[in-house]
């Protein structure tokens, strides 16, 4: 009795947890529809999309510290040279230089208020799918000094710094009818440089850069994991028929 008393629960409990996943707050919803992506940290082009784009958009205000432009080197397969040439190294940078933002602390403060954060971990700590959706829900609000707010991230002190190339979009909200509301989409108002397609590849380029610099290391442990799987599995074939060789003599 206790065992089907406590299955029904966790039953239960599952089902509240989905509930509340599939019908949470207006940021849950935004990042449901928009945080998908097909990420893939081995995608050494995408990688390399990312940095250009990150070091084109994002290092004059936030800075990566924890890493160093030599592991960048050397993870995205590029020289020194190469990455002066793609813009994602200063050309009076040192290979050996953290990435660091132009901003000083007190030009920040005096533009946006705060200090932006160093992007090292972001991806660690946000999750790609947040960042992914984030990107991309930004809309006019006349309320916002910037003019712009974000429907994953209410009130960000983050300008909407993809005007030009996303265009503008409102979002789709419906009322459901029980004092909530429902995230449908967004509208494009004006068009961008870019059409949804090529934007969601590059912002997707730019969230698998991100990931890359919270975890370098992930390139080679997720290349070695197939290789250790690998491994195991043809151990287990020639153990099973060591097995197998060694009962016949036995029995």
């Amino acid at each position: 009795m206790k065992f089907l008393k406590y299955s029904v629960l966790l039953v239960l409990s599952f089902l509240s947890v989905s509930t509340y996943a599939a019908s949470g707050g207006m940021a849950d919803q935004v990042i449901q529809r928009l945080g998908q992506g097909n990420l893939k940290i081995t995608d050494i082009e995408s990688l390399r999309s990312g940095a250009a784009f990150f070091a084109k958009n994002c290092v004059s205000c936030h800075s990566a510290e924890l890493i160093r432009y030599k592991r960048i080197a050397d993870d995205l397969q590029m020289s020194e040279e190469a990455l002066k040439t793609a813009g994602i190294m200063p050309e009076d940078a040192g290979i050996y230089d953290a990435v660091q933002t132009m901003l000083s602390a007190e030009g920040a403060v005096a533009a946006y208020g705060v200090v932006p954060p160093d992007l090292s971990l972001t991806a660690r700590k946000r999750g790609t799918d947040w960042l992914l959706a984030y990107l991309r829900a930004y809309y006019p609000d006349d309320t916002q000094a910037s003019g712009f707010n974000n429907l994953v991230f209410p009130n960000s002190a983050m300008p909407n710094i993809f005007i030009g190339l996303q265009g503008i979009q409102n979002p789709i909200i419906k009322e459901d009818g029980h004092g909530g509301k429902q995230f449908l989409g967004f509208q494009q108002e004006s068009a961008g440089s870019l059409n949804q397609k090529q934007f969601y590849n590059q912002i997707r380029d730019l969230v698998n850069y991100m990931d890359y610099l919270a975890e370098p290391a992930k390139i080679q442990r997720v290349t070695l994991g197939w290789k250790v799987l690998l491994f195991i599995l043809l151990l287990m074939i020639v153990t099973y028929f060591i097995k197998r060789e060694y009962w016949r003599d036995i029995t």
